[in-house]
């Protein structure tokens, strides 16, 4: 394992078990909000986020430090839980994605949505 922390970029998609889409602050816009806290100048312009506006999904992009790709991962799945309890958010489906960069993390999610679009398709 190295001994040098890298900035990961971590890309989460959350679907929503509790979704507000009438309440004044939906639950995307409170899981953006709490991890908006852990948001540094240096960390500009994340967090990142689209919401769904029935509010049952939402994408989040935000940086890690950590050694490697899984310990990125680990640290992205522990901040997500931390700021969904903060949220009151309850997920079903959760779909992480980590990378040296967002231009990676675009280049996988085009990807993967090629893939998807073809097994569906030849399926």
């Amino acid at each position: 394992m190295s001994h040098f922390h890298h900035l990961w970029v971590i890309d989460a998609e959350l679907e929503i078990a509790n979704p507000a889409p009438g309440a004044p602050a939906s639950c995307g816009d409170r899981i953006v909000d709490a991890l908006s806290r852990y948001a540094h100048e240096d960390s500009d312009p994340y967090p990142a986020s689209v919401i769904r506006t029935d509010d049952c999904w939402v994408e989040v992009t935000f940086p890690v430090w950590a050694p490697s790709s899984f310990a990125a991962l680990s640290a992205g799945a522990s901040v997500l839980a931390e700021v969904c309890a903060t949220a009151d958010a309850k997920t079903s489906i959760v779909r992480l994605a980590v990378a040296e960069s967002a231009e990676e993390l675009h280049g996988y999610r085009h990807r993967m949505r090629d893939m998807e679009q073809r097994s569906e398709t030849t399926a």
